[in-house]
C-alpha cells in the first residue's frame, strides 16, 4: 500500500514556518477570505488521504506474552535456567524460572496497560472541526482536513492538525500536561 504523498513543497524555504504568510498562501493556493473549494479540497482528499493517525493494530495479549518472553535479556535468563537444570542445579533453575515468571508478568500487565490507555486517548482525539470553504464556515470531520484548509479556532478548542496562524486575536496556547 503506497503512502500519501506530502503537502506541497515551499519553494523558497525548507520550512513552512519560516515563509511570509502570502507567500504561504500563494504556495497552498487559497484565499483567507473564502478558504479552499469543495473541488480543491476532493482533489486534496484524494491526492493526500486523509487526516489520521496510521493504526498499527493493537497487540494481542499473546502477542504481549511472545515479546516479553523473546526479549534478549529473558531469552538469556531462560537459557541460564536450562543450563542450571541440564547441571542439576534445580535451586538455582527454579530461582531463575521465577525470575523470568515474575519479570514476563510485570511487563505484560504494564504493556497491556498501555495498549489500553492508547485505545481510550484514541476516542479523546478532536473529531469535529469548523473550517472556512467556498466562503462558508462549515463542520467536518478531522479526518477530511487537507493541506491548504483555514481552520476556525475558539477558546478551547484542541488543533487537529498541524497549522500555521493567519490571524489571531488575544491567542493563547498552554501545555496540556
Amino acid at each position: 500500500m503506497a503512502s500519501p504523498r506530502q503537502p506541497p513543497t515551499p519553494t523558497k524555504s525548507s520550512e513552512w514556518h519560516s515563509m511570509e504568510l502570502r507567500d504561504v498562501l500563494l504556495e497552498m493556493d487559497v484565499e483567507p477570505s473564502t478558504g479552499l473549494s469543495e473541488r480543491v479540497a476532493a482533489r486534496r482528499l484524494l491526492e493526500y488521504g486523509k487526516n489520521e493517525l496510521r493504526m498499527t493494530g493493537t497487540n494481542s495479549a499473546w502477542h504481549i506474552v511472545w515479546e516479553q518472553l523473546t526479549a534478549l535479556m529473558m531469552v538469556m535468563l531462560i537459557l541460564a535456567a536450562a543450563i542450571s537444570a541440564l547441571l542439576r542445579d534445580y535451586l538455582d533453575a527454579v530461582a531463575i524460572g521465577a525470575i523470568i515468571l515474575l519479570n514476563a508478568l510485570l511487563g505484560f500487565v504494564q504493556e497491556y496497560r498501555a495498549e489500553r490507555a492508547i485505545q481510550s486517548l484514541r476516542k479523546l482525539t478532536v473529531t469535529i472541526v469548523r473550517v472556512r470553504r467556498d466562503a462558508r464556515i462549515k463542520e467536518l470531520p478531522t479526518t477530511r482536513l487537507v493541506p491548504g484548509d483555514l481552520l476556525l479556532l475558539e477558546t478551547g478548542n484542541l488543533i487537529a492538525a498541524d497549522c500555521r496562524i493567519v490571524q489571531g486575536v488575544e491567542l493563547q496556547t498552554r501545555n496540556p500536561r
